[in-house]
């Protein structure tokens, strides 16, 4: 191919179809190398929102069957700029476009971002900032002319969708419940909704539950094998010595965990581990 250079431009303006002489000038002394290397398409996807690097352009190169490393390829990348002023509709369809690219199972509600007035010679960077359960915020970097203008934030006003906990039927409060009465189903999440099976299953109903309700955390309590207020059994252990007393909870108490407990005995209040249901063991 003899010495062939292949020199990037700063930035194009945005176009339908877009060749390697759109985005480079072209040195060669084969005047059909020129030419061929100049009506290659270029596979890139022409929007005013990024960029058309040097790994792009080689593999255009490599998809012609031309071996890149016989062409000495100047430059990073080939700004792409739009040929129309940005607007401020323009700019809520490409963050409309970015969210339901980036962001799965939600559906958007509405979009917030400002723009006093229309940019020439754009192209804009959309990056994520932050979220919470109905938002999602965006920095919109604007740049004209290759140089960063300004750089507006934009919220989304989302609701989202995945797969939560649904009453099969009736649950009455205080009812234990299993995996015969509830179901994952898909619906539109709210902030409280319950995901995860084992936060269901295996705790208590702590309101009336109606069937077909999405379970939420403040419908459930956990079923805790030491309930406050209820007798259990307290075992003291010292070497071969085990002495059993009845006492009364005064906390809830998961097992493992450490409650207090009334000894019924002496009336005495004393430090406890959560063992099995109904049984703790003095903490000496």
């Amino acid at each position: 191919m003899g010495d062939t250079k292949v020199v990037l431009k700063e930035s194009i303006v945005v176009k339908k179809d877009i060749h390697l002489f759109d985005i480079a000038t072209i040195e060669s002394d084969d005047i059909r190398v020129k030419e061929y290397l100049a009506n290659l398409p270029i596979g890139h996807t022409a929007t005013a929102d990024g960029k058309i690097s040097k790994s792009e352009v080689v593999s255009t190169l490599a998809e012609s069957l031309i071996n890149p490393a016989k062409v000495h390829i100047v430059g990073d990348a080939v700004s792409i700029i739009a040929a129309s002023p940005l607007t401020k509709e323009q700019l809520v369809r490409m963050v409309e476009e970015y969210v339901k690219q980036h962001y799965k199972d939600v559906t958007i509600k509405r979009i917030h971002v400002t723009l006093d007035k229309p940019v020439q010679n754009w192209r804009i960077k959309i990056t994520p900032s932050s979220q919470s359960f109905s938002h999602i915020y965006l920095n919109i970097d604007i740049y004209t002319d290759n140089k960063k203008l300004l750089t507006k934030r934009a919220s989304v006003t989302i609701e989202r969708y995945g797969k939560a906990y649904v009453a099969l039927h009736d649950i009455p409060r205080g009812s234990p419940i299993t995996a015969q009465d509830v179901e994952a189903k898909r619906v539109r999440l709210t902030n409280s909704a319950i995901t995860l099976p084992k936060s269901v299953v295996g705790s208590l109903a702590a309101t009336n539950i109606k069937a077909g309700r999405i379970i939420k955390s403040s419908m459930i309590k956990p079923d805790y094998p030491v309930k406050r207020h209820k007798n259990v059994k307290i075992i003291y252990e010292r070497g071969p010595i085990q002495i059993e007393l009845l006492g009364l909870a005064l906390q809830d108490g998961a097992i493992g965990e450490i409650v207090k407990v009334k000894n019924l005995s002496s009336n005495k209040v004393i430090q406890c581990k959560v063992l099995k249901p109904g049984v703790v063991q003095f903490v000496y």
